[in-house]
């Protein structure tokens, strides 16, 4: 007799019989994309990356993040690579700013320390605001989720002074996002 193993199972031999065993399961169990819905004038404050962004046929695999007030928690323990991406104009008619994209982390749910910083500059060019796209990303091992927890910020830098920025945003679009992947066991 033929026996057929199922889509989770692996033929082995172990010197005598052949037999079905199970494999673990493999893959990326967890993938979303948040974007910010609408323009956002930000100085030195958190990106709050609103919606789970599911428009024009892109896919969210599990269970997904859970967001309060820009700060992000995990569904299950785990390697998760995290990338954000802005879109950025001036708020003004700034001569040359800095754009500081600034990604963190905590592993007690209290104090935030730096994973990823990233840098783009933009001038004002007459009276047309000029734009920049800042993007950073990290691989952070979350071993808890009540305690292991994200945020990005953002500032715009002129001369000695910190600035707003706008961070643009469409509800249809992923002007400005966040990605995250689940991408093995810690």
């Amino acid at each position: 007799a033929l026996a057929v193993g199922g889509a989770d199972e692996v033929l082995t031999h172990d010197g005598t019989d052949l037999s079905w065993a199970a494999v673990a399961a493999g893959g990326i169990t967890e993938a979303e994309v948040w974007i910010l819905g609408s323009d956002t004038t930000l100085n030195q404050a958190v990106i709050d990356f609103d919606t789970s962004y599911t428009g024009d046929g892109v896919g969210k695999i599990g269970t997904g993040l859970t967001n309060s007030s820009g700060i992000y928690s995990f569904p299950s323990t785990g390697y998760y690579k995290i990338e954000a991406r802005a879109s950025v104009t001036q708020s003004g008619t700034l001569n040359f700013q800095t754009i500081i994209l600034n990604g963190q982390t905590t592993l007690n749910n209290s104090s935030y320390s730096d994973a990823q910083n990233s840098y783009s500059n933009m001038s004002y060019y007459g009276s047309y605001a000029q734009h920049c796209y800042v993007g950073c990303s990290f691989i952070f091992d979350v071993t808890d989720t009540t305690n292991c927890k994200f945020r990005f910020g953002i500032h715009g830098y002129q001369v000695s002074t910190y600035s707003d920025v706008i961070v643009k945003g469409d509800g249809a679009l992923a002007e400005s996002s966040l990605i995250v992947w689940r991408l093995g066991d810690t």
